[in-house]
């Protein structure tokens, strides 16, 4: 996740090896917030189809008890 590549490419000074420290940082970061990200939208699938399962269980028993037929 935070690899610079194979290493044929370095930082030379002490300004270059500032800003890869910080782009490492940041990426990390994005990725945290991308991986997060990703999981609440699996969540909020899951609620809505736990509601949707609920909707339609509810409705099921109300025909039932109502005796309508299909």
């Amino acid at each position: 996740m935070i690899s610079v590549g194979y290493g044929d490419i370095v930082p030379k000074n002490q300004f270059e090896v500032i800003i890869t420290i910080i782009i490492m940082f940041l990426s990390c970061i994005l990725f945290a917030y991308s991986f997060n990200l990703i999981v609440e939208i699996i969540q909020e699938t899951k609620e809505r189809k736990k509601y949707y399962d609920h909707y339609v269980s509810t409705f099921n028993r109300h025909m039932r008890d109502r005796k309508v037929s299909r």
